[in-house]
């Protein structure tokens, strides 16, 4: 009889620590782990951590005693293969640790960690006199609930550092603490209302109208009105709630149709992700300087991989970008469009949504750390039905780190941003210097489009490292707007200057006032000054 092998994983842990740790691999467990899954395991003498499995191996580490995964979260593995060749660049180019990227990454609801909870000891022998003023008052909220964290403990101390007191208490074997973890992933229900099937003819239905006495005419209502919604909608089922919202009724002429055997009431599991329920618009037509650019970018990415469209402001951008993206989904292949401003996706998403309905997710930091899993987990659920429709994902740079794995796109528009920078805490990357390694990793092309390129990628186009199209008209034959340089130092010494503004300034908004217009000045520093200059 062979003698099983004991297996070991590395694993990456959610700290700023230089590597990864090995733990050992239980029998029970060996079938269901593989890279990429979460796990918990023990860090330290009692913290308890979710980390993600790096590699499998049967190499024990030397010099210490390794501890043993003590469970395993994840049905599937939540990190793709590209994800761990792309976070091993992301820490070796930007000098960070493996678990900064995991921090950076992973939306903080798949981050876990336990928590310390206060519980009595039931060896306590009782004597209260050996307590303090301040022990006693966390023995007394003891007895009124059975655990404590730490955050209730300071609330009822009023104190910011409790862990003296605790420890105190722990030596005189009053309280113990234990550590909990727990999965903050919950699906949402909704309760939703169809037809018994019964019911499901229109002879059957007629009947039952008719048959409804008429003191139950509100149950007729709320009956007509579920008829109406769900043929309007083409639907089977309707929202409880908006249904009796839509009939004017309460709970009890639904509970008294579903008593008769009338209505049914289920439960479903229901994305916090909104779906898009409008009719989906075909693409608008472009106009020629349009079309030049988008047969422009076919014929460089025969040779290049990444292109930046340097196109006028008002030139229609976007509208090449959706051609982009059509012919991407239509192969069944995912598309990241990362923008530098959360504020800027707001304005895409409606009009993103006229033509990709479901097919468009939305991820940023300002989504909730529900939604952002249930994203992360639809990019999953794509990547494991290739014949799917593909997705294509809005976001800001956090965007970058979703789990693709069939990418054939990457747009990042307004690629001069610095907001797609991230200063502080590490990584400290650029997102999209990242999106360009990122799909030329999954072997994806990549948009980078602005009016105003960025000196290095300006560089890397008239090099011909990155292909070079431009959009130098604008929409609807727009003129481009006069711009006029004024030297500020060279108007002051001709006495042409005035304060902060230049005489040339002050006489073109006394014009537009005189015609009743309005002036917009735009300043480029807030609040500081970045060098003093004496003039004289």
């Amino acid at each position: 009889m062979a003698i099983k092998k004991q297996m070991f994983v590395d694993v990456i842990l959610p700290l700023p620590l230089p590597d990864v740790f090995t733990y050992a691999l239980p029998d029970d467990l060996v079938a269901d782990i593989s890279p990429g899954h979460r796990v918990v395991v023990q860090f330290g003498k009692q913290k308890v951590y979710a980390g993600i499995v790096q590699r499998l191996h049967e190499h024990a580490p030397s010099g210490y005693d390794v501890k043993e995964v003590l469970d395993k979260l994840d049905e599937r593995p939540v990190i793709s293969d590209y994800q761990f060749k792309f976070w091993k660049w992301i820490s070796d180019y930007y000098l960070c640790f493996p678990g900064d990227v995991m921090a950076a990454a992973l939306p903080s609801a798949l981050k876990l960690q336990s928590e310390s909870r206060i519980v009595r000891n039931e060896m306590f022998d009782g004597d209260l006199s050996q307590l303090t003023d301040r022990e006693y008052l966390v023995w007394e909220a003891l007895e009124m609930q059975s655990e404590l964290s730490i955050s209730d403990v300071s609330k009822i101390l009023s104190l910011k550092h409790v862990m003296p007191v605790l420890k105190n208490m722990v030596m005189k074997n009053i309280i113990m603490v234990r550590e909990e973890m727990e999965e903050r992933v919950k699906p949402r229900f909704v309760d939703r209302v169809r037809l018994a099937a019964a019911y499901s003819s229109d002879k059957a239905l007629n009947d039952l109208l008719n048959s409804l006495p008429k003191r139950a005419a509100r149950q007729v209502d709320l009956l007509m009105a579920f008829l109406q919604i769900t043929r309007l909608d083409g639907a089977i089922d309707v929202n409880k709630s908006f249904l009796l919202k839509k009939a004017g009724a309460n709970l009890p002429v639904l509970q008294a149709l579903v008593k008769k055997g009338v209505l049914e009431v289920f439960s479903q599991r229901d994305d916090r992700v909104g779906r898009y329920e409008g009719p989906l618009k075909p693409l608008n037509t472009l106009n020629n300087w349009q079309q030049q650019a988008l047969e422009g970018i076919h014929d460089a990415f025969n040779q290049h991989k990444v292109v930046l469209l340097h196109g006028v402001t008002s030139s229609g951008k976007t509208e090449v970008y959706t051609y982009l993206i059509e012919e991407q989904l239509s192969k069944g292949e995912q598309v990241l469009y990362l923008l530098p401003e959360i504020a800027l996706t707001t304005q895409l998403i409606t009009r993103l949504q006229r033509h990709f309905g479901d097919r468009l997710l939305v991820y940023h930091s300002r989504f909730n750390e529900q939604e952002r899993v249930e994203v992360w987990n639809k990019i999953l659920d794509d990547n494991d039905h290739p014949a799917s429709k593909g997705k294509l994902v809005i976001g800001a740079r956090s965007a970058m780190f979703l789990p693709f794995a069939r990418l054939g796109l990457v747009i990042v528009d307004e690629e001069h941003d610095h907001s797609f920078k991230q200063d502080d805490p590490a990584p400290r990357y650029n997102a999209r210097d990242g999106a360009v390694v990122m799909a030329a990793q999954q072997d994806a092309k990549v948009i980078l489009g602005t009016a105003t390129p960025s000196l290095e990628t300006y560089f890397n186009a008239l090099s011909g490292k990155y292909a070079l199209v431009t959009l130098e008209k604008r929409h609807a034959e727009l003129e481009m707007p006069e711009v006029a340089l004024v030297d500020m130092k060279e108007a002051r010494k001709r006495k042409e200057a005035s304060g902060h503004f230049s005489n040339r300034l002050l006489d073109e908004m006394k014009r537009a006032f005189d015609e009743h217009q309005q002036v917009i000045l735009f300043q480029n520093r807030r609040g500081f000054a970045p060098y003093f200059e004496c003039n004289t």
